[in-house]
């Protein structure tokens, strides 16, 4: 019944997955082409990090739960004979299983094998590539559980906001540690975050709010009333 109701998303949404993983193979591509042959992977990876890391959860959580408020099928999945909790944890997981099978594929396969055809990309740090890895996973599981919490409406814009309000915060503490003169200390975190060890012990947190996220996500879903499980 899960692989069913995983299918199910797939079919439902298959154009717009199909557009978004034409976009994001053909996209980075063309824009580390444009930065020239043998040019730094920031520039690529930088692209493909808003776009897969950022963008792509939200659309994910919009076409995978979103849309079923917006069509009311929500009112016959709860119908089957499975717990509301395995419906959102299936649709969590598959849409986490698309987007990081998408973003490793970009910034991973691609390159190699633009190089074995005498296309000059460099490859990715693999620290990056994990970063982008764990935002991902970050970013989707909030998009879901708002998207399940909220109206559809209200859930994009609030995704939209607290994804901003993560980078301008991000942004806002690097500035400030430079005004404070704690030049080292944003130097030392830059050598952590390229530390694949260190990097992999501080990813468990961002995990273990995902898991959690995803469980909150369950819950809210079990504990709709008919009435909310449709857009008025």
């Amino acid at each position: 019944m899960i692989w069913i109701l995983l299918r199910k998303d797939i079919v439902q949404h298959a154009r717009a997955l199909v557009a978004l993983a034409a976009s994001a193979l053909a996209l980075p591509l063309v824009f580390a082409l444009l930065a020239g042959p043998e040019k730094d992977s920031a520039g690529y990876v930088g692209f493909v990090f808003g776009y897969l890391g950022i963008s792509a959860p939200m659309m994910f959580a919009q076409w995978f739960i979103g849309q079923e408020k917006i069509k009311g099928t929500f009112r016959v999945l709860r119908l089957l004979p499975v717990s509301g909790t395995r419906i959102i944890v299936t649709k969590c997981m598959g849409a986490m299983l698309l987007c990081l099978l998408l973003i490793n594929i970009t910034l991973i396969l691609e390159p190699a094998v633009c190089r074995a055809s005498g296309i000059g990309i460099a490859q990715p740090m693999a620290a990056l590539v994990l970063w982008t890895n764990a935002v991902a996973v970050l970013s989707l599981s909030i998009s879901m559980a708002l998207f399940a919490a909220l109206d559809t409406r209200i859930a994009i814009q609030a995704v939209i906001w607290t994804l901003c309000g993560f980078m301008i915060l991000g942004y806002g503490a690097q500035r400030y540690l430079g005004k404070q003169g704690f030049d080292a200390l944003t130097e030392h975190a830059g050598t952590l975050a390229g530390d694949i060890g260190l990097l992999c012990i501080a990813i468990l947190p961002l995990a273990l709010v995902a898991l959690l996220l995803i469980g909150l996500s369950a819950w809210l879903f079990e504990r709709k009333e008919w009435t909310d499980l449709e857009e008025n």
